[in-house]
């Protein structure tokens, strides 16, 4: 394991170096005089040499690696069974080793073959080069088959979510009645929320990968577009604009693509039980539907205000981006005028006003979140309220 200091040919010539000299090992713990001179020696000759350069070597181990790879902890998803796949058994090996010690790279598993970039711009090449094909349409029909299994998942649970207050209905109607087909009611109950539980863990299971999906083709197809394209071709594009089109925006299709199916399934929900409320409490429900309508303006004005903000913010980080790609392309001249500190002050200045935007934004989305939560428990305050002063009497059922 002592160091060898190897010679390497001229470019562009490839010649495999002279085998070094044997030398007598010393017999003591330093190295000797001579060898010492021997090797300084070497290494003067070597810079004198035009076009070579030394190289150390300080073990073969690392000239020779390992092909083997690291057998991951835990069975891969697509090795799993239907079981393991609808109760996620197949993390349970990876849940364990992480409860017992911490994890590393090595222990994680490996990524499926259709998770792959390279296998995912393919795909989307593929149907890009149809006759008539769009952007948009090449990356649905990449994820066409998983968007309609996720939405088959998502009309079961939005069925399971509204047999669930009837079953309990009928279950209270029977105690109240001292009937005995309470049990039916009760085992129904149990597997609307079983079912419906596990279908809506599918769904986001499902529309989280369609996510990814998508996302790594945009980013992919961005940087193939951004190297290939020439500086005439590039006005009015500035790299900071490029990085945010494959850092920010394509994670917005990571983001979206759980809340996707909402886009039927909530005005669905919002129909049929406005539908069941009238039924059962008849004109006093209109109540609590009017106090959800009402909701509707105070969230798209909210919506409005976050949609200026993030109009605004996305300039101030494409200005930040810029500034970081210039500075570090222009390091030499930086340093050579000392222009670190100046540099640094207006970054940090352009980060500041992107944090402006970050807590403003923050606090208009806290402020949905807040509305969503309160919003149920309100209105259903409010329509047990109307039904009591409509003169009706308010019991279990």
């Amino acid at each position: 394991n002592s160091p060898r200091f190897l010679r390497a040919s001229p470019a562009p010539s490839f010649a495999s170096p002279a085998p070094p000299a044997k030398q007598q090992p010393p017999t003591s713990g330093h190295v000797s005089s001579t060898d010492s001179t021997r090797a300084e020696g070497l290494n003067n000759n070597n810079n004198m040499d035009g076009g070579s350069r030394v190289v150390e070597v300080k073990s073969t181990a690392a000239l020779n690696p390992t092909t083997e790879e690291a057998v991951p902890v835990g069975s891969r998803e697509e090795d799993a069974g239907c079981c393991g796949q609808w109760t996620f058994t197949w993390l349970s090996s990876l849940m364990v080793k992480g409860y017992k010690e911490e994890l590393v790279m090595d222990d994680l598993p490996s990524l499926q073959h259709s998770f792959r970039t390279e296998v995912l711009v393919g795909e989307f090449e593929t149907h890009a080069k149809m006759p008539g094909a769009t952007v948009g349409g090449s990356m649905y029909a990449m994820v066409r088959p998983t968007m309609w299994l996720s939405g088959l998942y998502m009309a079961i649970y939005t069925g399971c979510q509204v047999a669930q207050p009837l079953l309990l209905r009928f279950l209270i109607d029977a105690i109240s009645n001292q009937q005995f087909n309470g049990i039916y009611y009760v085992i129904g109950l149990y597997l609307a929320q079983a079912i419906g539980a596990m279908c809506n863990q599918q769904h986001l299971h499902q529309m989280f990968q369609v996510g990814q999906k998508l996302r790594a083709v945009s980013m992919a197809v961005v940087f193939r577009k951004s190297i290939q394209l020439s500086l005439s071709q590039m006005t009015g594009w500035t790299t900071g604009q490029i990085v945010n089109l494959m850092s920010n925006d394509a994670q917005k299709f990571f983001e979206l693509m759980p809340q996707f199916h909402l886009i039927w399934a909530a005005p669905l929900q919002i129909v049929l039980t406005s539908y069941l409320l009238i039924a059962s409490l008849g004109y006093p429900a209109l109540a609590g539907i009017a106090m959800l309508v009402g909701l509707i303006p105070i969230n798209t004005a909210l919506a409005r205000v976050l949609d200026r903000l993030r109009k605004a913010h996305l300039p101030v980080t494409d200005r930040r981006i810029k500034l970081c790609q210039e500075s570090l392309g222009a390091m030499l001249i930086v340093k050579l005028f000392s222009w670190e500190r100046n540099m640094l002050h207006k970054i940090y200045g352009l980060r500041g006003e992107e944090s402006t935007f970050v807590k403003k934004e923050m606090h208009i989305w806290s402020i949905q979140i807040f509305l969503m939560i309160m919003i149920a428990s309100l209105a259903m305050a409010i329509t047990f309220t109307a039904y009591v002063l409509d003169g009706n009497k308010l019991d279990a059922s």
